[in-house]
Protein backbone atom coordinates (compact mmCIF):
# COMPACT_ATOMS: atom_id res chain seq x y z
CA UNK A 1 0.00 0.00 0.00
CA UNK A 2 2.78 2.44 0.87
CA UNK A 3 4.55 1.87 -2.45
CA UNK A 4 1.36 2.83 -4.32
CA UNK A 5 1.02 5.98 -2.27
CA UNK A 6 4.67 6.95 -2.81
CA UNK A 7 4.41 6.17 -6.52
CA UNK A 8 1.31 8.38 -6.79
CA UNK A 9 3.07 11.26 -5.06
CA UNK A 10 6.13 10.94 -7.28
CA UNK A 11 4.03 10.70 -10.42
CA UNK A 12 1.97 13.78 -9.57
CA UNK A 13 4.96 15.82 -8.44
CA UNK A 14 7.40 15.02 -11.23
CA UNK A 15 5.07 13.79 -14.00
CA UNK A 16 6.99 10.68 -14.97
CA UNK A 17 6.24 9.54 -18.47
CA UNK A 18 6.49 5.85 -17.74
CA UNK A 19 4.14 3.06 -16.72
CA UNK A 20 3.56 1.90 -13.16
CA UNK A 21 6.40 -0.63 -13.35
CA UNK A 22 8.69 2.18 -14.52
CA UNK A 23 7.70 4.24 -11.51
CA UNK A 24 8.62 1.38 -9.22
CA UNK A 25 12.00 1.00 -10.90
CA UNK A 26 12.54 4.75 -10.63
CA UNK A 27 11.98 4.51 -6.89
CA UNK A 28 14.37 1.55 -6.70
CA UNK A 29 17.05 3.59 -8.49
CA UNK A 30 16.55 6.51 -6.12
CA UNK A 31 16.73 4.20 -3.09
CA UNK A 32 19.87 2.54 -4.46
CA UNK A 33 21.54 5.92 -4.86
CA UNK A 34 20.48 6.93 -1.35
CA UNK A 35 21.83 3.69 0.14
CA UNK A 36 25.27 4.22 -1.44
CA UNK A 37 26.05 7.92 -0.87
CA UNK A 38 29.76 7.36 -0.29
CA UNK A 39 30.30 5.99 -3.79
CA UNK A 40 29.78 9.36 -5.48
CA UNK A 41 28.82 8.89 -9.13
CA UNK A 42 27.65 5.33 -9.79
CA UNK A 43 27.54 3.65 -13.20
CA UNK A 44 24.24 2.40 -14.61
CA UNK A 45 25.82 -1.03 -14.95
CA UNK A 46 26.42 -1.16 -11.19
CA UNK A 47 22.84 -0.17 -10.42
CA UNK A 48 21.45 -2.56 -13.03
CA UNK A 49 23.42 -5.43 -11.48
CA UNK A 50 22.39 -4.58 -7.93
CA UNK A 51 18.70 -4.10 -8.82
CA UNK A 52 18.59 -6.88 -11.45
CA UNK A 53 17.15 -4.53 -14.07
CA UNK A 54 17.90 -4.43 -17.79
CA UNK A 55 20.45 -1.73 -18.70
CA UNK A 56 18.33 -0.59 -21.63
CA UNK A 57 15.24 -0.17 -19.44
CA UNK A 58 17.28 1.55 -16.75
CA UNK A 59 18.53 4.10 -19.31
CA UNK A 60 14.92 5.06 -20.04
CA UNK A 61 14.09 5.34 -16.34
CA UNK A 62 17.17 7.45 -15.56
CA UNK A 63 16.37 9.72 -18.50
CA UNK A 64 12.98 10.45 -16.89
CA UNK A 65 14.63 11.05 -13.52
CA UNK A 66 17.13 13.42 -15.10
CA UNK A 67 14.37 15.38 -16.89
CA UNK A 68 12.59 15.71 -13.55
CA UNK A 69 15.80 17.07 -12.01
CA UNK A 70 16.10 14.22 -9.50
CA UNK A 71 19.48 12.88 -10.62
CA UNK A 72 22.61 14.27 -12.22
CA UNK A 73 24.38 12.15 -14.80
CA UNK A 74 27.40 12.11 -17.07
CA UNK A 75 27.34 10.58 -20.54
CA UNK A 76 30.03 8.63 -22.32
CA UNK A 77 32.53 5.94 -21.44
CA UNK A 78 32.88 7.15 -17.87
CA UNK A 79 29.19 8.00 -17.62
CA UNK A 80 27.76 7.82 -14.14
CA UNK A 81 24.82 8.91 -11.97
Amino acid sequence: MKSRMIYGMVRRRFRFECDQQGGRYALRVMLDLAQHPDEGYISLKTIADRQRVSMKYLEIIVSSLKKAGLVDSTRGKGGRL
